[in-house]
């Protein structure tokens, strides 16, 4: 396998943050596939950046939801002569409402994409990363920095996307390897028409960042090596204050922020 090319991998890259990652990537030289479930949105994007910067830019429709979701990506790279070099794991989705009266189907579903897939993705290409001298990106969110009421399981999978990439990190320190997550608040993406959350009032009392912004802050300071990277200003003390506040304190203002049954 060492004629095979290194490229980076983004999922969830049909747009918003993943998107705009794909972009960095491309500045800086890197050859890129983009993963995510809509064939005509990717193909767009790649020969939008094709265009524009001098990469090679090729496309996957695949829902990374599916259990084996990971081996049909890593028969694609193997079939195409492609190792990873980067990976970033930006698919995911949100639900917001009373867990009870959500779709419990959809919210396993979401376990299996944010949490699952992830893990499996980043298992699966550790050694292709490490050994390509790269890394991983994972996108987790300022909510993985406490209980949710009213998205409570998306809340939760992306505390385990945090304290996953932490630990993956520790155990990764001692190798030229780049392992980082991200933890935006909220982005003018898709997600919250997605989520339901813009029928909340979390968006109007939390500055919302654009998803190019993200992505930019996300790419510098994952290429600085840091790997709990939390964007905005106003978001940035976020952990701290977490750390500091009662947890039923935080339960309940995140609860009315968030409570769409109101």
């Amino acid at each position: 396998m060492e004629n095979y090319k290194p490229v980076t991998v983004i999922t969830g890259a049909s747009g918003g943050i993943g998107e705009y990652l794909a972009y960095e990537f491309a500045a800086m030289g890197e050859d890129l596939l983009l993963v995510a479930r809509s064939a005509d949105k990717l193909q767009t994007i790649a020969a939008k950046i094709e265009t524009q910067y001098s990469v090679n830019t090729s496309f996957l429709a695949l829902d990374l939801s599916e259990a084996t979701a990971g081996e049909q990506l890593a028969e694609h790279l193997k079939q195409n002569e492609m190792q990873v070099r980067h990976l970033v794991n930006n698919a995911g989705f949100g639900l917001n409402g009373p867990m009870q009266k959500l779709d419990r189907l959809e919210q396993l579903n979401m376990i299996d994409l944010n949490v699952r897939s992830l893990t499996d993705l980043s298992l699966r290409f550790l050694d292709e990363v490490a050994a390509n001298e790269g890394g991983i990106l994972n996108v987790a969110s300022t909510i993985s920095f406490m209980a949710a009421p009213y998205m409570g399981v998306y809340g939760a999978s992306k505390a385990y996307v945090l304290s996953f990439t932490e630990a993956l990190s520790g155990e990764m320190k001692d190798r030229n390897v780049k392992i980082s997550a991200v933890c935006p608040g909220p982005t003018a993406t898709g997600f919250g028409a997605r989520s339901h959350m813009d029928r909340s009032d979390l968006f109007d009392h939390v500055p919302t960042m654009s998803a190019k912004d993200v992505a930019k802050i996300a790419f510098r300071d994952y290429m600085r090596r840091k790997t709990v990277i939390v964007t905005g200003i106003s978001n940035k003390p976020l952990p701290y204050i977490i750390r500091l506040a009662p947890r039923w304190l935080t339960r309940l203002i995140v609860g009315k922020l968030m409570n769409t049954e109101k």
